[in-house]
C-alpha cells in the first residue's frame, strides 16, 4: 500500500477509513503495522492546519530580490535549502520562489545572472487550511512548497511536501528514536530501515548478506543500483528483497522497507 493509494481531501472516506482497515482485516487482508500506522496518520491530517507544521516566520530563510548570485549560493550553502523565497523591499512582499537546480545556466556565467528570470511563483494558502486539503493541492499543481499567510495578508512561514510526508510517516520515526534502533521489524520476513543504517550492521541483523564496493549505507546501495535520486515510494529490486523509498526528503533516504522476494533475485536499475 502506497500513500497514493488513499483518496486525501475527502473528509467522508477518511471518517470511514478506520472502520474500513476494521473490515479489511475481517476479510483476511494482512495489513502491516506499518501500513496500518500510515493510514491512520492520514487521517489525522484532517485534525491539523498548516500553521501547525509550518516552519514559521523567524526560522525562515528567503533572500531580497536585488540579491547577486553571490548572496544566494552563500545562502544555499550556509543554511542548507534548496528552495528559496524570494521577496522586493518588504519581507512580507514575496514575489517568486528561487529553485538552487535553476542557479546552474549562470555558474559560468554570473554577470549575466538575473534572479527574476529564474522565479517561479509563490503558492499562498492561509495559517487555516487543513493540511490534506494542502495536499491535495500540492499533487495536483506539482509543487512542493507553499508560503503561509496570515488572516491579514503577512507572511507567516513556509510549508513543505516534506513536512506532509514527515508527519505521516512521524510516528514510524518516533519509534526509531526511542528504541534508539536503526531497525523496526515489521512481520516475518519484513523491515523498516534507517536509509543511513550502515550495511554491514543490517547484514547482521536480518541475516542478509548485501555487499557492494565503497557502498556503506542503504540509501548508498539504493543509489548505486538506480544511478540517480529515488522517488517516494519507489520500488527497487536487489538481490531476492524488494527495497520500497517510504521516506527521503530533498536527497536523503530517510526510510527503506525490505521484504524477502524468495522467488526473485532480479536487480532492477
Amino acid at each position: 500500500m502506497k500513500i497514493g493509494d488513499i483518496k486525501f481531501g475527502d473528509s467522508k472516506k477518511n471518517i470511514l477509513i478506520e472502520k474500513i482497515i476494521e473490515e479489511m482485516k475481517e476479510g483476511g487482508k494482512i495489513l502491516s503495522a506499518y501500513e496500518e500506522n500510515m493510514i491512520l496518520n492520514i487521517i489525522k491530517l484532517s485534525n491539523i492546519s498548516v500553521r501547525d507544521i509550518m516552519v514559521p516566520r523567524v526560522d525562515l530563510h528567503s533572500i531580497d530580490i536585488k540579491a547577486s548570485i553571490e548572496e544566494v549560493v552563500a545562502m544555499i550553502q550556509e543554511k542548507g535549502v534548496s528552495r528559496i523565497p524570494v521577496f522586493d523591499e518588504e519581507y512580507d512582499n514575496v514575489i517568486g520562489i528561487l529553485h538552487a537546480k535553476d542557479l546552474m545556466k549562470y555558474v559560468f556565467n554570473k554577470e549575466q545572472f538575473l534572479i527574476n528570470e529564474i522565479l517561479r511563483e509563490p503558492y499562498f494558502v492561509p495559517e487555516i487550511k487543513p493540511i490534506n486539503d494542502l495536499l491535495v493541492e500540492f499533487r495536483e499543481n506539482k509543487i512542493h512548497l507553499s508560503i503561509v499567510v496570515d488572516e491579514y495578508g503577512g507572511i507567516s512561514g513556509i510549508v513543505c511536501l516534506e513536512d506532509i510526508i514527515e508527519r505521516i510517516v512521524g510516528d514510524i520515526k518516533d519509534e526509531f528514536d526511542k528504541e534508539g534502533s536503526n531497525i523496526i521489524q515489521i512481520d516475518e520476513k519484513s523491515y523498516l530501515v534507517n536509509g543511513r543504517i550502515n550495511i554491514d550492521d543490517l547484514n547482521e541483523a536480518i541475516g542478509t548478506d548485501f555487499e557492494e564496493d565503497d557502498i556503506d549505507t542503504v540509501g548508498g546501495l539504493i543509489y548505486m543500483i538506480l544511478g540517480r535520486i529515488p522517488k517516494q515510494n519507489e520500488v527497487v529490486r536487489y538481490q531476492n528483497y524488494i527495497f520500497t523509498i517510504a521516506a527521503i526528503s530533498g536527497r536523503k533516504i530517510k526510510l527503506v522497507r525490505i521484504e524477502k522476494e524468495i522467488d526473485s533475485v532480479q536487480v532492477t536499475k
